[in-house]
């Protein structure tokens, strides 16, 4: 009974050294909370702090540095207390107890003020400190979608005009009131996202909609043998405004240049016109990847030098990339 008792002490002190010997893995983390896979078997417990590094081929780099905030028998929940600069805590990062007592990243995090190292039994661990504020990284975003006026004046896209259609007399034949003339279109835009602090951006843009013609003035056209084509052209710039780490508020200022071409046998007609308007817009960020979003845009358009009478919105989504070195 006594050599029972003998060999399992033995094999439990075995489990617990293969246990403390094996790496503390991310299972999950998001929004700045996450899951480990060690718990209180394995001797986690609530306040203790760990430094979170990533394996890179031979190479392994910090990229933060968490809070046991939670613990259960065998997993347990970790908090940010601060991490590297353009980068995220990922399912994988490999956790090592905080054993030192002087902390360079601290230091670097802090302005690298100049500082003596603390030294000796009775130096005090670094905690506390406020993280300093992660800058977000420029972005280039692709996204696309459906343009709708939102009044009956607005269906004009600025294009508000009576087509006359002469003979080869030129005596007229028919005419065609344009005013209405466009139907819930297609809208794709090319925007760049320029930092100017961890919360707010220059959002830089290029907008282009190719405007289709509704059905009965798409066949009055055909009748007379002409074709019609339209597209509405948006260069535009504005500032971002992060109000949750996925959500974004933004307004801007821009030039919208809308344009309608006829074609017929013999000659081709194109009007374009220039319009200066606002556009507000709320935005969803869904991390995809380390550096790829999912992007999902709302936005509010509306010439301002026509009272306005022209308004329309967009709906769009799209990838978002990060771009440059973090």
């Amino acid at each position: 009974m006594t050599s029972f008792r003998i060999l399992t002490a033995l094999l439990a002190a075995s489990l617990s050294l293969a246990a403390a010997q094996t790496p503390i893995r991310v299972l999950r983390f998001e929004n700045n909370l996450g899951l480990i896979d060690r718990g209180a078997e394995g001797g986690i417990q609530v306040g203790d702090v760990f430094e979170v590094n990533r394996q890179s081929g031979e190479l392994m780099y910090w990229v933060g540095r968490v809070e046991v905030t939670k613990v259960n028998p065998r997993l347990a929940t970790v908090k940010v207390l601060v991490k590297a600069d353009h980068t995220t805590i990922q399912k994988g990062d490999v956790l090592e107890p905080r054993t030192g007592e002087y902390d360079p990243m601290l230091e670097k995090l802090k302005g690298a003020r100049d500082r003596t190292p603390p030294r000796g039994e009775g130096a005090k661990a670094l905690t506390g400190e406020r993280p300093a504020p992660v800058w977000p990284p420029l972005r280039f975003s692709l996204i696309g979608g459906l343009n709708q006026s939102l009044k009956s004046s607005s269906a004009s896209y600025g294009l508000s005009f009576n087509l006359e259609v002469v003979d080869a007399n030129e005596q007229p034949v028919q005419t065609i009131d344009m005013t209405a003339a466009f139907a819930r279109s297609a809208a794709l835009e090319g925007l760049f996202l320029l930092p100017l602090s961890p919360r707010w951006g220059l959002n830089l843009n290029y907008a282009w909609s190719p405007l289709r013609l509704k059905g009965p003035i798409a066949q009055q056209l055909l009748n007379l043998g002409l074709q019609g084509s339209a597209a509405m052209i948006k260069v535009g710039a504005g500032l971002d405004f992060q109000v949750h780490p996925r959500w974004t508020l933004g307004v801007g200022l821009g030039w919208f240049l809308p344009q309608i071409k006829i074609t017929g046998a013999s000659r081709t007609a194109t009007l374009t016109d220039r319009r200066w308007g606002a556009a507000a817009h709320l935005t969803q960020q869904l991390p995809l990847g380390e550096r790829i979003w999912l992007q999902s845009r709302l936005q509010y358009h509306a010439f301002l030098d026509e009272g306005p009478a022209i308004q329309y919105l967009t709906f769009q989504i799209g990838p978002s990339f990060a771009m440059g070195r973090r």
